[in-house]
């Protein structure tokens, strides 16, 4: 597995100049205070870790490592463990790339930093759960589609129910959001992600090629 992990973090190394320049550019708009540097690098390289979808898509490597030891396991525990490093590292760059512009504006705020940072990780698990079950089913293109669609469903849900308010939430419980939010977000990503591996091993584990 380890082998299929490295595989993947090199395929995506070819892609890393573009990660880089999207966290130059928003780091100067940061400066400049146009813009937040948070979410925006870390969203990037879980698109841009699609691509090992699609080389492995176009180079008909599935039916290679599936002939391999537990290898229909091991692809998508690879693809999972792959994509993690790379969003954590990418938070991580991030992070000091934010306290780096904290110092030079003198306005750092650790809290800020660490919470959008969870936020960020959260996000991103949120994109990786959905998408992976569905590229595993239906492959990189029409995984797109749906999360596409599924976007626009939950976010059109979203707003309906923002807007009839069908159910009123009490402040006691809204405090208690916002005082345990990062344990919170940590547990339910650990969840979604359990829930998103257990779903495309079941998918995969069916699958043929």
């Amino acid at each position: 597995m380890l082998g299929l992990i490295k595989k993947d973090l090199l395929m995506v190394k070819s892609n890393l100049k573009i990660i880089v320049i999207i966290l130059i550019v928003f780091g100067i708009m940061a400066l400049q205070g146009q813009s937040d540097l948070s979410f925006v690098p870390a969203l990037t390289s879980v698109m841009v870790f699609m691509s090992t979808f699609s080389y492995d898509e176009y180079n008909k490597f599935d039916a290679f490592a599936i002939s391999l030891p537990n290898g229909r396991n091991n692809v998508v525990k690879s693809k999972y463990i792959s994509s993690l490093v790379l969003i954590i590292a990418s938070v991580a760059i991030t992070m000091i790339a934010s306290i780096g512009i904290g110092y030079i504006k003198h306005s750092l705020d650790w809290e800020y930093i660490l919470s959008t940072s969870v936020g960020c990780i959260f996000a991103c698990v949120i994109v990786e759960s959905v998408i992976f079950p569905l590229i595993f089913k239906f492959g990189v293109e029409k995984g797109r589609i749906g999360l596409f669609i599924g976007t626009f469903a939950f976010s059109s849900i979203i707003a309906i129910v923002a807007k009839t308010k069908p159910f009123k939430v009490s402040s006691s419980f809204i405090s208690f959001l916002e005082s345990n939010l990062p344990v919170i977000l940590i547990v339910t990503s650990i969840l979604l992600i359990a829930i998103s591996y257990f779903i495309s091993n079941k998918v995969y584990s069916k699958k043929e090629f």
